[in-house]
């Protein structure tokens, strides 16, 4: 058995609720879903700030999906938090456009 514990530390204002592997993570940004029912892994709540991500009996490639899965909640953790703004530069010609 392979298992990981993520922690919503920073997150005081984070709400996360978890139903037959659909996740749904609610913040002051917005709310964001994701559906990891394609994935054969155990998600749990365990506390108000923790879920349980476990899966049993698996070979390599498939413990390696516990940590993927417990990655894409974090990520969904930050994004309803914190603020990114995305900075692209391109050519056009010999001009340098500037994108934001």
């Amino acid at each position: 058995m392979v298992y990981y514990i993520v922690w919503c530390c920073c997150c005081t204002s984070v709400e996360v609720s978890v139903k037959s592997r659909k996740v749904i993570v609610r913040g002051p940004r917005g709310t964001l879903r994701r559906d990891f029912r394609h994935m054969s892994v155990d998600i749990k709540k365990i506390s108000k700030k923790q879920l349980l991500v476990e899966k049993w009996f698996g070979i390599r490639k498939e413990l390696a999906a516990v940590k993927t899965v417990c990655s894409h909640i974090e990520n969904m953790m930050k994004g309803v938090t914190k603020v990114r703004i995305y900075i692209s530069f391109f050519h056009f010609f010999h001009l340098l456009l500037l994108i934001i």
